[in-house]
């Protein structure tokens, strides 16, 4: 379990790290989350996808030690999905309105 909430939470934090830095170069909301996927997108999406070819395996192990390895990617494979789907879908738009730019300079 604690490694699918760290497979789950890795990708949610480079977006959100990307989305921030973009905010605090001056981007407005809307061009800072599409920044965003564009420089981040695809390694999210590859390193997404390389979790799912490492489990993958583990599905197909026959016999009694398959019997006890067969839930591993059950629980890991739909976790890493929704690694990558819900930080583009659900955290960018609320993240990009509510991240404010720092202001660089005298207080």
């Amino acid at each position: 379990m604690v490694l699918v909430i760290g497979l789950v939470v890795d990708p949610t934090i480079v977006f959100l790290e990307s989305l921030h830095r973009y905010r605090n170069q001056g981007y407005r909301s809307r061009e800072a989350a599409i920044k965003t996927i564009n420089s981040v997108g695809w390694g999210v999406a590859l390193s997404a996808v390389t979790n799912f070819l490492v489990f993958v395996p583990f599905g197909v192990v026959s016999g009694f030690f398959g019997q006890i390895i067969k839930y591993i990617p059950i629980t890991v494979i739909p976790a890493v999905i929704a690694s990558f789907l819900v930080p583009a879908i659900f955290f960018m738009p609320v993240a990009a309105k509510w991240l404010k730019r720092k202001r660089i300079g005298c207080y």
